[in-house]
């Protein structure tokens, strides 16, 4: 303060100007933290994603930890980073996790937490498509098997599948809630079922499922919905005020696709879920390619819209053990590769024209792309595989897997085996051998292997019509194997049709009793 006397009304002025000044400075900082304040949220009169006070727009990977050793997690999402892309999108197994009622899972493979903080750890926002169910080609489209022992009537509002559910979101939230993105994880977004407007139409059933995951994870997280493009697919599967995203491929038309998802979405951001990068195989069927230009074409398109994109798939993986699933009625089923002709091959390494076809879009609109190539995976090449014999299928029957026995024979589902092998045993009766009987097995769901006195005699496939001639001593045994559940369509509630296991069998035209049942 001056030593010139100015009077306390001079004095006073300026500390009251010094004062103002003070607290302008401070409103500033305030709102300056307030806007950078960690967050991520849909701003629906705009149009836009806000993270951290910015506008966001992703541009995800499609992998899934379940398909991919966890010792290579970290060389794909490398990859996926170096393709210039900003998030990691998968769905969460939940018949990974829980193979039985109330056993849980979660390390090796299954580690979901180290899979999001190795995303994290890459600077990249991951997008959880917890379903639970989640179709992926996978067997029972995430879903345990064990629920047909319970209720067939999935995804739907039974009361015993939503007990269920809602078990299992709780079981999960344990794992994942910490790894939010308000929470300081990387997870952006979570999905409630999966394109469920392809299976059914009931909005109440996807509320009520809303709810349990608001109860589990909480209600300050973006939950979406995914559908397909067609006009019913939308109307049945978008239900506000969840965020409703779509599916297509490169060779649609993307003009018509956004005009009608508009129809249903008024506001909000627009994301294609599932850009498809190539396409599934199916057991028994020429592999599936499709080119790199198309991709680019459409990822080109799609960014300058500002729409965010999920390529489906970046890395497809593998079906591991007995995790592939079926499509559809008679049924269509998925082999162990799930490579889908993706950008990164299902061993890791680069395919360059769709890798570069991608990685060109990107660096043109976020430039700044320092991250080399990656390497091709080091290869095992050049060493023998020697295989020896250690015991045959029939070795596993005995007292100790006996499961019934009945006097006709009973699907695995009556029986409570849903995965593997079903071994049907007729033991002939002492001194009256069957030489040379017509032998027919009725209603194979999906694949039965025929031996009489421990000999193979034949292979039957699924609803094959096939009869044979047939010598045993001792016994009559029939393996039929499970090639994995139908995970998509209503197909999925038809378990009448839809059964593993077998019929009948008969011998000389007359249905044949007495039967065995191994697991």
């Amino acid at each position: 303060v001056s030593t010139q006397s100015t009077g306390s009304s001079g004095i006073n002025a300026e500390y009251g100007d010094f004062c103002k000044m003070l607290f302008i400075f401070a409103s500033v900082l305030l709102f300056h933290s307030c806007s950078a304040e960690r967050g991520f949220y849909i701003d629906w009169d705009n149009d836009r994603f806000v993270k951290d006070g910015e506008t966001f727009q992703y541009v995800s990977a499609g992998m899934h930890y379940f398909r991919i050793p966890h010792q290579y997690w970290e060389q794909r999402i490398s990859a996926a980073k170096s393709a210039g892309l900003n998030t990691v999108q998968t769905y969460v197994a939940w018949n990974a996790h829980e193979p039985q009622p109330g056993q849980y899972n979660f390390e090796g493979d299954l580690d979901i937490v180290r899979f999001i903080q190795l995303v994290q750890a890459h600077d990249m926002a991951l997008i959880l498509r917890v379903g639970p169910y989640i179709c992926a080609e996978w067997n029972f489209g995430g879903l345990p098997p064990w629920l047909l022992g319970v209720t067939s009537q999935v995804r739907t509002s039974d009361q015993d599948y939503m007990f269920a559910v809602n078990h299992w979101l709780k079981v999960l939230a344990t794992k994942i809630k910490p790894l939010l993105y308000k929470n300081g994880g990387p997870i952006i977004m979570i999905q409630v079922e999966n394109e469920y407007g392809s299976f059914g139409c009931d909005h109440n059933y996807i509320n009520v499922l809303t709810w349990f995951f608001q109860d589990s994870f909480g209600k300050d997280v973006v939950y979406f919905t995914t559908d397909g493009k067609r006009e019913w697919e939308l109307s049945c599967g978008i239900t506000p005020p969840l965020f409703g995203t779509v599916d297509f491929s490169p060779a649609d038309d993307i003009t018509k696709i956004l005009a009608r998802f508009r129809k249903h979405q008024g506001t909000g951001p627009i994301v294609n879920s599932e850009l498809y990068s190539g396409h599934c195989d199916w057991y028994g069927q020429p592999r599936q390619t499709t080119a790199a230009g198309p991709l680019g074409a459409a990822l080109d398109k799609l960014i300058s819209l500002s729409i965010s994109v999920n390529l489906y798939m970046f890395h497809g993986g593998s079906n591991f053990g007995l995790s592939s699933g079926a499509s559809d009625y008679k049924t269509i089923f998925f082999p162990q590769s799930y490579d889908f002709d993706a950008p990164l091959t299902e061993q890791g390494d680069v395919k360059l024209d769709k890798y570069w076809a991608i990685r060109n879009v990107t660096e043109k609109y976020f430039p700044g792309n320092k991250m080399p190539v990656p390497q091709d995976s080091k290869k095992l090449g050049g060493i023998p595989l020697n295989l020896t014999l250690v015991g045959l299928l029939t070795d596993q029957i005995g007292p100790e897997t006996l499961v019934k026995r009945f006097p006709l024979p009973h699907t695995m589902e009556q029986v409570g085996v849903f995965e593997g092998i079903l071994a049907y045993e007729h033991e002939v009766t002492p001194g009256k051998p069957l030489v040379n009987v017509e032998l027919e097995i009725l209603g194979v769901h999906d694949r039965a292997y025929v031996v009489t006195d421990g000999i193979f005699v034949q292979v039957v496939g699924r609803e094959e019509e096939v009869k044979f001639n047939v010598t045993a001593h001792k016994k009559i045994t029939i393996l039929v194997e499970n090639m994995g559940y139908i995970g998509f369509s209503k197909a999925m509630l038809d378990y009448n049709a839809e059964y593993k296991g077998l019929k009948n069998v008969t011998v000389n035209g007359c249905v044949w009793t007495h039967w065995n049942h191994y697991k």
